[in-house]
């Protein structure tokens, strides 16, 4: 298929050398991108995007919960989100969270208001109310959020 690497498309170093050729030839850190930072894998190794999580909304201005928490892109394996209640507290449940994009994937909610809480009914591991700096790790297990721990 045209635009697609296939198995064919990669070679050892043994099978390169073999034939004339040098181990520059082999794909390497600098013609590889990471399509999801828009970086060569090389200058995402070295800025550590790869590492970092993924950051929704910020301390200052948290998503405002009414009715459930929608993370749009979220492909990262760590995943952090500040929140708080729109204008009231607001309680709802894991199945109210935006589903995980694969099984072992980590969020993080951390909670930014005292009055405007977020109340979360059903995890694994209890009830958990979010207020101000209250923060609640979950792992994705392919069907649910669980609860991981977390401060409250």
């Amino acid at each position: 298929m045209a635009g697609q690497l296939q198995n064919e498309d990669f070679k050892t170093e043994a099978e390169i050398t073999g034939v004339g050729g040098t181990k520059s030839q082999l794909p390497n850190d600098d013609k590889i991108y990471v399509t999801s930072t828009g970086e060569r894998l090389d200058e995402a190794i070295d800025s550590g995007s790869l590492y970092k999580p993924q950051v929704y909304d910020t301390t200052g201005v948290p998503q405002l919960v009414s009715t459930n928490i929608v993370l749009a892109g979220m492909v990262k394996p760590k995943v952090v989100a500040f929140i708080a209640g729109d204008a009231a507290p607001v309680a709802i449940n894991v199945a109210d969270i935006q589903s995980g994009v694969f099984i072992g994937q980590e969020l993080r909610l951390i909670g930014k208001d005292t009055v405007n809480t977020v109340t979360i009914n059903d995890l694994s591991s209890g009830l958990v109310v979010l207020s101000d700096n209250i923060i609640v790790d979950l792992i994705w297990d392919g069907a649910t959020w669980i609860g991981a721990g977390g401060s409250n």
